[in-house]
């Protein structure tokens, strides 16, 4: 609820309290007091319970922004974590292409063969005919002691997916 709906309330509440002391000392009658008495206490009762209200929902978006504003500095740490993660691998697979030797054009395949383009796709990356990127595949895997794109793949990949130790 809006602050500005318990400051009315408030209002409501003071004029009434007001209201019960100008009608008792006009000495209107007690049932008119007594009325006015109820109908004070009841004004006030909600006053009460609203202001109660705000302060708890006030209270519950400060846990919520304190949560909000935890869970935003973890996720930045681990969206660093998994940058530099990825820095560091791919500075190890461009060290594997310098070992093999591998052409510029040939790294160019290779980055994209790990990534899992089919060679139709590579060489329209490339804007290249199929049977060039076919011949830098083979040179890559020939390089590289291997027998295709799988093992190329896995010979990056397998010691990231080493299972869990219980």
């Amino acid at each position: 609820m809006p602050r500005h709906f318990l400051y009315l309330f408030v209002f409501i509440a003071l004029y009434a309290c007001f209201d019960l002391v100008f009608d008792y000392d006009e000495a209107e009658g007690l049932q008119h007091v007594i009325i006015d008495a109820i109908g004070t206490s009841i004004t006030l009762a909600g006053v009460f319970m609203l202001a109660r209200d705000r302060l708890r929902t006030d209270q519950e978006i400060r846990q919520l922004r304190a949560s909000l504003g935890e869970a935003e500095r973890t996720l930045a740490q681990r969206d660093a974590a998994a940058h530099q993660a990825g820095l560091q691998m791919r500075h190890a697979i461009s060290s594997q292409f310098d070992r093999w030797n591998l052409t510029t054009s040939e790294r160019e395949v290779a980055y994209l063969l790990i990534k899992g383009l089919s060679l139709e796709e590579i060489a329209g990356v490339r804007d290249s005919k199929p049977k060039t990127v076919r011949q830098h595949a083979t040179n890559i895997y020939a390089k590289a002691g291997l027998r295709g794109r799988h093992e190329l793949a896995a010979y990056f990949l397998e010691d990231l997916l080493v299972p869990e130790v219980p």
